[in-house]
């Protein structure tokens, strides 16, 4: 199940790297993969690895800062 709060914050994490960087959000990662991250949370690289829609490129691109924004998400409902 999708953390939808979560969901939404990854999402304007997403537009915001888009608009960064001129390109469509979708090619930063689609909305399915965002749920994805939003439902499964992941800690690492490595848990983020079988993600779909997390290649090796977006993995070492992208993924880092979603990480860093969901673990700063869980800090925050401590």
């Amino acid at each position: 199940m999708t953390d939808q709060p979560l969901y939404e914050h990854l999402r304007d994490l997403r537009n915001k790297l888009a608009n960064r960087n001129h390109v469509e959000p979708y090619m930063i990662l689609t909305d399915r993969t965002l749920r994805a991250l939003a439902s499964s949370r992941p800690r690492s690289l490595a848990e983020a690895e079988g993600i779909p829609g997390i290649g090796p490129v977006k993995l070492h691109a992208v993924v880092p800062r979603f990480l860093e924004a969901i673990a700063k998400r869980e800090r925050s409902e401590d």
